[in-house]
């Protein structure tokens, strides 16, 4: 993860943790919650050609936004109760959501 979605990720953290809670929108749209083994449907409303999944730790998966601007993504197999960051852009222009995996 590099220094710019390192500070993205931690300023959604600070938010959620305030009890702010991060708006949905702003060019990203998408679940709170999703089940393990399932799948996501990420709506994308800015040109960026691709939306990138992690844990906060090292590994992100990245999948290539479509025409119609609507990605389904797989859920990563993560244990219940893991929060999933969900980014498209970068530096500032950065989006984020968080998504929170629940056991079937």
């Amino acid at each position: 993860m590099n220094a710019h979605r390192i500070h993205a990720v931690f300023a959604a953290t600070v938010l959620l943790l305030a009890g702010r809670g991060l708006a949905q929108g702003g060019g990203l749209r998408g679940p709170s919650t999703v089940t393990q083994g399932g799948t996501m449907e990420i709506e994308v409303g800015t040109n960026d050609p691709t939306v990138e999944v992690s844990t906060g730790g090292p590994e992100t998966s990245s999948h290539s936004v479509p025409p119609g601007r609507k990605v389904t993504i797989p859920v990563p197999p993560v244990p219940g109760g893991t929060i999933l960051f969900v980014t498209v852009g970068r530096g500032l222009r950065i989006r984020v959501i968080l998504v929170e995996v629940i056991a079937p």
